[in-house]
């Protein structure tokens, strides 16, 4: 009688060398910080074997590994806050950039006329680049920056999902900053 070999799934022994190098590559091309790449990696393969029994066979093994590492990525993205900082543009001048952060958080107080300058330009700047967005993305802009919605607000009211909406508010970030460096 010839025995069978077992499916790849069914030996955890072997996932390590049959998926770690894919896995791994995948998670550095997504988060550019190898710590941050094996931890997910490695939350990934815990949890895999975690909910083996969940596996359905439906597609590959390794696909199903990727969901995996995927969805352990977004933890680790949502447990360091990377997603819910807006990136401060780098040319913005060291004195400026604090200054409308005080604005938009309601302190209207000024130091100095050339602070309020800096601000009046900085803002007239920031306007110019909103008013040349997308409709998409400048309706994204006034919901979220001016109104101060809170994410599933948005989704709502616009019908996209949140996974949507992080990417359009993504590509509004890096619009509005490669503009204001001009």
């Amino acid at each position: 009688m010839i025995r069978q070999p077992q499916p790849v799934h069914e030996v955890p022994e072997n996932w390590a060398d049959l998926y770690v190098n894919e896995l791994r590559s995948y998670a550095l091309a997504k988060t550019s910080d190898p710590n941050l790449a094996d931890d997910a990696l490695q939350d990934t393969f815990v949890a895999a074997l975690e909910n083996l029994e969940n596996y359905q066979g439906k597609g590959t093994f390794k696909s199903w590994l990727f969901v995996i590492l995927r969805r352990k990525l977004v933890d680790c993205y949502r447990r360091n806050k990377k997603f819910r900082q807006i990136p401060q543009v780098e040319n913005f001048d060291s004195n400026v950039t604090p200054l409308i952060t005080s604005r938009l958080n309601g302190n209207s107080s000024v130091q100095s006329p050339d602070e309020e300058a800096a601000y009046k330009e900085t803002v007239a700047s920031l306007h110019s680049c909103v008013d040349a967005l997308p409709r998409g993305q400048k309706e994204i802009w006034e919901l979220k920056f001016e109104l101060g919605h809170e994410s599933s607000q948005i989704c709502q009211q616009l019908d996209i999902s949140r996974s949507n909406l992080w990417v359009r508010t993504h590509r509004l970030r890096q619009r509005l900053s490669l503009a204001l460096a001009d």
